[in-house]
């Protein structure tokens, strides 16, 4: 039911989004290497390297927004992949205090292996949906401001 659900949610924002005007995006990749990074759930300071793709963009139908975070601490002790994909889907837009209606949605991922001494192995994985309204308001100063619940 969960993979019918993505893949529908999906296809609907590809669809979407083939059809749609993109008015702006931005991309971002860092790669940070070093030591003392308290691994959890490992509870040690450990040598790192973390790795993050993250991606935004407005479009004619809502944003998008999503990351993607690879840590590696070398020699197979503790690696992990965590991401998230966000994806707005503007409901209504109104001239006023109130500039829009949206819907939101949240797909988390996280994958993790911890291999602490020889012979002990450790895997964690979940996946966390979520869904929310929000609204796009008309605070004077500011450009941008939306609220989410």
């Amino acid at each position: 039911m969960k993979k019918a659900l993505l893949t529908l949610a999906g296809s609907t924002v590809l669809a979407m989004s083939a059809q749609a005007e993109q008015f702006w995006a931005d991309n971002s990749f860092s790669l940070l290497y070093g030591d003392d990074y308290k691994m959890v759930p490992a509870g040690e300071s450990t040598r790192a390297t973390v790795m993050t793709l993250e991606h935004v963009s407005g479009h004619s139908w809502g944003g998008m927004f999503f990351f993607i975070d690879r840590i590696n601490s070398g020699k197979g002790a503790y690696d992990e992949t965590y991401g998230e994909v966000s994806p707005t889907i503007s409901l209504a837009k109104f001239d006023g205090f109130v500039k829009g209606i949206n819907a939101a949605f949240t797909y988390e991922f996280s994958t993790s292996k911890n291999e602490t001494a020889p012979f002990t192995f450790d895997t964690f994985s979940q996946d966390n949906y979520l869904a929310g309204v929000g609204v796009d308001l008309a605070i004077p100063g500011m450009n941008y401001f939306s609220a989410t619940i």
